[in-house]
């Protein structure tokens, strides 16, 4: 079973480098939405606890998305991977 966690962001809205300043101090800076993918038939219970604990201690201070991707069987003609997308309670 593989975990892999992806960031994605816009440059247009990232934080700017240290020792330069801000075009536009008084403004916020968004947040980087995270996506958390794992691959396999089924989650360990062990990366299962792993996931929450991410998800609980992110989920105030970004979007997170849980991704699970089954493993692709054998023989299948198919190779589209099929996805699985819970929905996160807010």
């Amino acid at each position: 079973m593989a975990v892999s966690l992806f960031a994605s962001f816009s440059t247009k809205n990232s934080i700017p480098p240290p020792g330069r300043r801000c075009k536009h101090t008084g403004q916020s800076v968004r947040a980087i939405p995270i996506r958390i993918l794992t691959v396999g038939k089924k989650r360990s219970r062990g990366v299962q606890l792993i996931v929450d604990e991410y998800i609980r201690k992110l989920k105030d201070y970004c979007r997170i998305d849980d991704v699970q991707i089954r493993s692709n069987p054998r023989n299948t003609r198919c190779v589209t991977v099929p996805f699985k997308f819970p929905q996160l309670s807010d």
